[in-house]
């Protein structure tokens, strides 16, 4: 599985796009994205997807939110661990972390004098913004949530 944030949240298996549904799924996703391999409480997924005014019914409308992921993703994907969930991600499967990890090298990389792979590793990481980041995942953003400016590799 590869996930994508850097543009609207997005799942693929193989080549193929993982239809996500509606709006609710895509916020669960992304916040589970933003903090993956680490437990994002019940509360904290109440306030993103419902803001202050979640429904009485709000956990199990959490939890069939959560069901209906797993079913996309694979069982395996997202396990309950208290206060919430935690969404599997290894490495170079979230587009954020492969940039992530080649910048860094490209940082390294002049200091050993090696500026043409340095430039490389650049251009790769910013070929892998197709759009602002977490795009249509406003609520993250209002809330300060987002770990990265909104580049796109026209900038």
């Amino acid at each position: 599985m590869k996930y994508q944030v850097l543009g609207p949240v997005a799942a693929i298996l193989g080549d193929r796009p993982v239809p996500l549904g509606g709006p609710k799924p895509r916020v669960v996703l992304a916040a589970l994205l933003l903090q993956a391999n680490q437990v994002v409480s019940e509360q904290r997924l109440y306030s993103l997807v419902w803001g202050d005014r979640p429904p009485a019914t709000v956990r199990g409308r959490l939890q069939i939110c959560v069901s209906g992921l797993r079913k996309l993703l694979g069982p395996e994907a997202i396990r309950r661990e208290r206060p919430g969930y935690v969404l599997e991600v290894a490495p170079g499967e979230l587009d954020l972390d492969v940039f992530t990890a080649e910048v860094e090298q490209a940082s390294a990389d002049p200091a050993a004098g090696s500026a043409a792979i340095a430039a490389d590793r650049l251009r790769a990481a910013l070929a892998l913004w197709r759009e602002p980041a977490f795009l249509g995942q406003d609520n993250l953003a209002a809330l300060g949530l987002l770990p990265v400016p909104s580049l796109t590799s026209e900038s």
